[in-house]
């Protein structure tokens, strides 16, 4: 990787750094240097790529675990990671559309690429956190650790809920049965019962 930079510029990165162009450049770099990584890139074509939401949304990139896998349909119960979009009302919303489809998700994880500088952020329930703004092409270390450690990430930094136990659709939880003492296996229905407040 210390190869594909010289200086201040990237040999590698595109320059202009246009939206298809850095696409196309994250996902070389995904398949070169994170084939064993727990997570996977994507990129939406169009808004009916991502089903599940209260509104249609089309996504620049976000995160799925390798054992959701589909090439064509995604969900927003399966989104880890979003975006790269330079308005933050937008990258808000989008994480409204992930906390309504996993309703027991803690936080989520979200990021900027406007040009040649990154932000990242963290929402919560309460609210948005963000790193401090970076120039990737002064910090060339600071994109590859990033797009790298969101690839990487357990489930305990990505934020679903602990406690709950997906296998492709399905949910369970554990929970030890107070008479006996043993550990007993519930299925959750599918659809978790939410309520988003009238706009």
């Amino acid at each position: 990787m210390q190869g594909q930079h010289a200086g201040d510029e990237w040999t590698e990165f595109p320059d202009p750094p246009l939206q298809n162009a850095v696409l196309e450049w994250l996902f070389c770099f995904q398949e070169e240097f994170l084939s064993d990584a727990r997570g996977i890139y994507y990129t939406s074509e169009s808004s009916k790529d991502l089903t599940d939401a209260e509104a249609r949304r089309q996504l620049d990139i976000f995160i799925k675990r390798k054992s959701n896998i589909s090439e064509t349909a995604h969900n927003w119960k399966d989104v880890q990671v979003v975006d790269f979009k330079p308005l933050l009302l937008q990258l808000g919303r989008y994480m409204r559309d992930v906390f309504s489809a996993q309703p027991t998700r803690r936080f989520i994880h979200g990021l900027f690429l406007y040009r040649t500088t990154m932000d990242l952020w963290v929402f919560d329930r309460s609210g948005p956190y963000s790193s401090r703004e970076f120039n990737i092409l002064q910090e060339p270390e600071q994109i590859i650790q990033t797009i790298a450690r969101y690839a990487m990430m357990s489930d305990e930094e990505l934020g679903p809920d602990r406690y709950l136990e997906r296998n492709g659709e399905d949910q369970f939880i554990t929970v030890m049965e107070e008479a006996t003492g043993e550990e007993r296996r519930l299925q959750l229905e599918s659809d978790l019962l939410t309520a988003t407040p009238p706009r």
